[in-house]
């Protein structure tokens, strides 16, 4: 693609130039609806892969302990 290193740079400036507020827009209106609209599944995969987390590292500690 023709200057596509140079249209990502100016969207990168955009996005850290603060009076642009560009990371203030994209936020607001690309993330925060997919996220309020999926809030409760990804509280439950977060949920779930603590357990996991927390299982592994039981299970990593009581293999250390038994060597």
């Amino acid at each position: 693609m023709p200057m596509y290193s140079e249209a990502k740079v100016v969207f990168f400036l955009y996005l850290w130039y603060p009076k642009t507020r560009g990371t203030t827009y994209i936020y607001e209106t690309f993330f925060r609806p997919y996220v309020a609209s999926h809030e409760t599944e990804i509280d439950r995969n977060l949920l779930e892969m603590k357990v996991r987390a927390d299982d592994m590292i039981f299970l990593y500690c009581h293999k250390a302990a038994m060597c």
